[in-house]
């Protein structure tokens, strides 16, 4: 299955374009003390910090080989689907501007855009993109199920479990391998935390592929009880209790530090795709703490900081 484009010239050799990598990762931000005092610049909007990211592995997918661009196909892919489901949003409210700027920088292919683009009416637009993933597999047809059922946060929930499900079902460099099978685990364990937070009666929707077994996933939710989530977390996850016991964001933090610091590993001890990997990922937390800065405006500046991952 590949949903990116495919009519792009070659790139460079991998040992030049690791070069530029380290070249580029001093522009990241290094210290976020200034925007929690100043804020994030006026004008700033979810759909800008996103296209500036677009806009970023856009231009290290240009600098890939074939090679390395088949090889991290399923991770830009996995960024996109957020692309998709802004779009989507924004379909809803009938603001074509939007979805044609944030089409402009992404790696969609040239099929799933149009099906973005040409639906009348936001059912339509889901109908199509679900036309697209099936080419997969008929197990993609869940999704416009799921947007019959729960509306768009259903869908996006379905399009992101099919997504991880397939991908990590297929052959990859060990350390792609790792980054899905950690990115799994993370949702599975949001997904059980809110599960038992709310006491939601319908059985969490748990993702295929992770570390973390079902039947053990299961048994924790079917006990009902934090505590045994909490317990769990400190003894597999190596999670301090403050993380957990905190509000719902708290325990994403934690975990999504967790993961950025086990990518940094995989950067420094693996190959050149480690190395791509971990600044794919910084890339990734930078805009996750720019939309967190944004949100907050109004937050208490001691808390905001406690939920950037640095």
């Amino acid at each position: 299955m590949n949903l990116l484009r495919e009519s792009l010239p070659d790139g460079f050799p991998t040992d030049y374009l690791l070069a530029r990598i380290k070249g580029r990762r001093a522009s990241l931000v290094a210290d976020w003390q200034p925007l929690l005092a100043e804020g994030v610049p006026p004008g700033t909007s979810d759909e800008g910090i996103w296209e500036a990211l677009l806009q970023e592995f856009e231009w290290l997918y240009r600098q890939m080989n074939r090679e390395l661009r088949h090889s991290f196909a399923p991770v830009f892919l996995v960024f996109e689907l957020k692309t998709i489901i802004l779009c989507l949003r924004n379909k809803e409210i009938e603001e074509r501007l939007k979805i044609d700027r944030l089409l402009s920088f992404s790696l969609l292919s040239e099929r799933v855009q149009e099906a973005l683009l040409k639906g009348t009416d936001i059912r339509s637009t889901v109908a199509a993109v679900t036309d697209c993933f099936a080419s997969a597999g008929e197990s993609f047809r869940e999704m416009e199920r799921a947007y019959a059922d729960k509306g768009l946060k259903g869908f996006e929930n379905s399009l992101m479990r099919l997504h991880l499900e397939h991908t990590v079902k297929t052959k990859h460099h060990p350390a792609i391998k790792e980054f899905f099978i950690l990115f799994i685990d993370l949702r599975n364990l949001m997904i059980l935390y809110k599960h038992l937070r709310w006491d939601i009666a319908a059985p969490p929707p748990f993702i295929a592929g992770g570390t973390v077994p079902y039947s053990r996933l299961r048994e924790i939710s079917e006990k009902g009880e934090l505590a045994g989530l909490e317990t769990f977390l400190q003894r597999v996850k190596g999670l301090t209790a403050g993380g957990i016991k905190g509000t719902e964001s708290a325990l994403e933090t934690s975990l999504l530090r967790n993961m950025t610091d086990k990518l940094r590993r995989i950067g420094r001890e693996a190959d050149g795709v480690g190395l791509i990997l971990d600044y794919l990922w910084r890339l990734y937390v930078e805009a996750r703490n720019l939309a967190l800065l944004h949100h907050g405006k109004d937050v208490d500046r001691e808390a905001l900081a406690m939920e950037l991952i640095q």
